[in-house]
């Protein structure tokens, strides 16, 4: 990892980027732009930028960083030197368009709801430390 970055960005950008490119990929399907292809690997391969390498403990985070690591950017690479590659996009099923276009419903909604879960959690702190500052006195 050589940059980190904290949850709420990650989730952010996970909301209206990744998941708006899958989304853009499994609706436009054979018509998408060679240049969304190019985007999503560039997408992956900030993986192992942004991510630590996963540690051997079997722990949440762990097994996340191992998801990312080990199936999503090696997944992510190849399908999208695929779809640059392939000269008649309809070589990709209808459902391989569809389980795009529904990660892209998933990596939205699931980051969404984590955006909201953290923003909500900081927002209940800081209204904590008001509250409890106006009573010291």
């Amino acid at each position: 990892m050589l940059y980190h970055l904290d949850l709420k960005t990650t989730n952010t950008i996970h909301i209206f980027i990744i998941g708006v490119v899958f989304l853009l990929i499994g609706i436009l399907k054979e018509n998408t732009y060679k240049g969304l292809y190019i985007l999503l690997a560039l997408l992956a391969l900030c993986i192992p930028i942004l991510m630590p390498i996963p540690g051997l403990r079997l722990t949440y985070w762990s097994m996340i960083k191992a998801l990312h690591w080990l199936v999503f950017l090696p997944a992510i690479l190849y399908f999208s030197w695929l779809g640059y590659k392939l000269e008649n996009k309809k070589d990709f099923s209808e459902d391989t368009y569809n389980i795009v276009l529904f990660l892209g419903i998933f990596i939205i909604l699931y980051h969404s709801y984590k955006l909201y879960i953290r923003v909500s959690r900081t927002k209940n702190i800081s209204d904590d430390h008001s509250h409890s500052n106006t009573h010291s006195h």
